[in-house]
């Protein structure tokens, strides 16, 4: 089994099938996208969050 940890984000991964285990470079390249993803995402939320909150910098009437 093996632990991975991403930011705040943790996950466990149980290998099945010993033919099928990804070498350390796909696995980077895995890892890569998920941080990749997980920055858009708290990007997203940050805009979102921005747009929406009332008062001085937030929101088309500010």
């Amino acid at each position: 089994m093996t632990d991975i940890r991403i930011g705040q984000m943790t996950t466990e991964v149980e290998v099945i099938d010993d033919d099928a285990l990804l070498s350390p470079r796909v696995m980077a390249r895995i890892v890569a996208a998920v941080e990749a993803a997980l920055a858009r995402k708290a990007d997203i939320d940050a805009a979102r969050r921005a747009e929406t909150r009332i008062g001085k910098g937030g929101g088309a009437g500010s």
